[in-house]
């Protein structure tokens, strides 16, 4: 009958305590050598046995008790400190992060050769891309910024710009002037608070990102060609897909009803009789 496996907890608990070990009982033979004092000495200034001192400093201590630990830290004028590590902290931008990550990961599958915080060649690192995108085979070069949170739409809209520009650069350095394809697009967390700025100014991004928000979907988990026009996806919440952002279906002011038309001749001159008529019978 097969042994079940133990959970993979247990297993990182029994390494873990076999580095603890090990590293505290070359510490103890580190602090016995430098005190001058053979392991017969420290033990008995322990009041601990000759062989669990061996087995400690040999970091076999595992069946040896908290309070012989101790005794050995105290003859060692070191006594011995217990205490839970640090919790694992996530980044300040743990968000933005997966978001990179989703999108370096799509667009590595679809072709690309990715870039993240790909800095300006004028600005250096202050002004950089996300996450740039290269493709060799068609000349390509696009510039995909992941939005977490949208504090000013319009910084936003003149960094993309500043953005472009240093990606056009980039590539005319590569590949030759006029010889490539550049393209910016936003990738922002389909937060609820996202989702209703969108909503607030529609035609706004409509006109800021022409492209076709399913091609750009196309494009970065695909490989398909980049389309015209910047772009703008969604990114659902887990940072695990892309999906379109359905642009509004109407970008023109809205239509201003027409005046009323002017009644027709012949109406106007049945009207006057009738008046005339009405104004005769009155007269006595």
């Amino acid at each position: 009958m097969a042994r079940p496996r133990r959970p993979s907890r247990a297993v990182r608990a029994a390494d873990h305590d076999r580095e603890m070990l090990s590293a505290f009982g070359r510490n103890v033979r580190e602090s016995r050598l430098q005190a001058a004092l053979t392991q017969h000495d420290l033990a008995a200034a322990a009041g601990v046995s000759e062989s669990a001192l061996r087995r400690v400093e040999r970091g076999a201590s595992a069946n040896v008790s908290i309070d012989t630990l101790q005794r050995i830290g105290y003859a060692l004028d070191r006594p011995v400190t217990v205490q839970l590590a640090r919790g694992i902290v996530e980044p300040v931008d743990a968000g933005h992060l997966a978001m990179q990550e989703l999108v370096v990961r799509l667009v590595g599958t679809a072709g690309f050769r990715p870039r993240v915080e790909l800095p300006s060649v004028r600005h250096g690192t202050w002004r950089s891309s996300d996450v740039a995108a290269m493709r060799v085979a068609d000349h390509s070069l696009l510039g995909i910024e992941c939005w977490n949170t949208i504090s000013d739409l319009g910084a936003g809209f003149r960094s993309s710009d500043r953005k472009r520009r240093d990606l056009d650069e980039m590539a005319a350095a590569t590949w030759g002037p006029g010889d490539h394809r550049i393209g910016i697009c936003w990738v922002i967390r389909a937060t609820q608070a996202n989702r209703e700025l969108v909503a607030r100014y529609p035609l706004l991004l409509a006109s800021r990102f022409p492209g076709s928000s399913a091609s750009w979907v196309q494009t970065l988990a695909e490989g398909a060609a980049p389309p015209v026009g910047d772009g703008l996806v969604w990114c659902d919440v887990g940072a695990t897909r892309i999906h379109p952002w359905r642009r509004p279906a109407t970008t023109g002011p809205p239509a201003v009803p027409a005046a009323p038309a002017a009644p027709a001749a012949p109406a106007r001159a049945a009207g006057r009789r009738r008046a005339a008529d009405r104004t005769r019978a009155a007269v006595p």
